[in-house]
């Protein structure tokens, strides 16, 4: 009989877990949010520039008519004769009226999307040092320390959370240097927004221009002082950025307790073939893209010893392959009568553990 796990309710993950996931849950939604909001922005942008365009049209057919009436009455015989019913028509003023409506309109439109995009950026910055401030939170509850992230009294979010993972929780935090210095510039423009009404001093516009503009091309300055955001490409930029920086800081924080969430994670994706079998881990690779786990099929009358080799590899959509080498029957039926979904293996059992979601991950069984 093939069992299913679609059935299986949620299991009990630990608090670090399930705070992980939830960051990731918010990021989605946030960048379902800025997609949406943008699209509708440039649904309306396109809208009411094609109206602008057929109402154009329609100027300039009632311009050649009255145009075409004046000369067809007579008296107009030479090129300025011309030039003249063509001005007394409207026809003159058409395009330059037209031109300046397109202009004011692209102006209007990218005013309004630049406030939008200051206010995700800074919401964004915000949600990245709200959550970094509860996992600190979470931490130290975790490993039990009397030290919390209030203790380190900095004014500046970004250095205490890192001392504090650092020097209190006792993390590897140098994989993690890279993102905090790009969040430094969020950081900046961020506060320059929210404290500055977006504008920069004119002692800082050479560094701005040299940190921001030099690595983000969706931002510059207008008239010399004040930042403007040119498109959401900024946002999708640091978005992606914040996600991949809790996928680096997973898989450290995980390292540091053995990777018990992930052994966690397994164990019950394991147990859904027996609840007899138990996992543990003896090696990741440093790329992350390799998992060699043992696990013991342990019950009153016989002990199993197995091993699963875990690969994640690229590829266009979620797959995932099992390839059993099991010479044991009673393993071999444990271990095929169950599916094994790609949905919940990418989704549930490994979701926060892979750089892509649309990966194949293939399954080497073998004692």
């Amino acid at each position: 009989m093939i069992y299913s796990f679609h059935f299986i309710g949620d299991r009990k993950r630990t608090p670090l877990d399930k705070f992980l996931n939830e960051i990731d849950r918010k990021l989605t939604l946030f960048k379902k949010h800025t997609d949406n909001t943008n699209n509708l922005y440039e649904k309306e942008y396109k809208e009411l520039k094609s109206e602008n365009e057929e109402q154009y049209k329609r100027s300039l057919f009632e311009a050649n008519a009255e145009f075409d009436k004046l000369v067809a009455g007579g008296g107009y015989n030479t090129d300025e004769d011309l030039q003249f019913a063509w001005h007394a028509s409207g026809g003159s003023s058409v395009d330059s009226y037209f031109q300046d409506e397109d202009e004011a309109l692209f102006d209007r439109f990218n005013t309004m999307k630049d406030y939008f995009y200051k206010s995700s950026l800074s919401s964004l910055y915000a949600l990245l040092e709200s959550e970094l401030r509860a996992l600190c939170g979470i931490l130290k509850l975790s490993y039990n320390k009397k030290i919390s992230l209030q203790n380190l009294n900095d004014k500046d979010y970004l250095t205490a959370i890192v001392t504090y993972l650092e020097l209190v929780i006792e993390v590897e935090t140098y994989t993690l240097e890279s993102y905090i210095t790009k969040f430094r510039r969020l950081q900046f423009i961020r506060n320059k927004i929210m404290h500055n009404g977006g504008v920069i001093p004119e002692e800082e516009r050479e560094k701005f221009s040299k940190e921001i503009i030099y690595n983000e091309s969706a931002i510059c300055l207008i008239e010399s002082s004040t930042v403007f955001i040119k498109n959401v490409q900024l946002i999708e930029n640091n978005l992606q950025l914040i996600r991949d920086f809790f996928y680096e800081l997973r898989w450290v924080l995980d390292k540091k307790s053995d990777y018990s969430i992930l052994t966690h994670n397994l164990t019950f994706f394991f147990e859904q073939f027996s609840k007899k079998i138990k996992v543990s881990i003896l090696e990741v690779s440093q790329q992350r893209n390799f998992i060699k786990c043992h696990l013991v099929y342990d019950s009153s009358e016989l002990q199993l010893l197995f091993f699963c080799n875990i690969s994640f590899l690229k590829a266009k959509v979620k797959d995932t392959v099992i390839i059993s080498q099991l010479t044991n029957e009673i393993l071999i039926e444990l271990l095929s009568n169950l599916e094994w979904p790609s949905g919940i293996i990418h989704d549930n059992i490994l979701t926060g553990y892979l750089s892509d979601k649309n990966c194949k991950v293939k399954f080497m069984l073998y004692e």
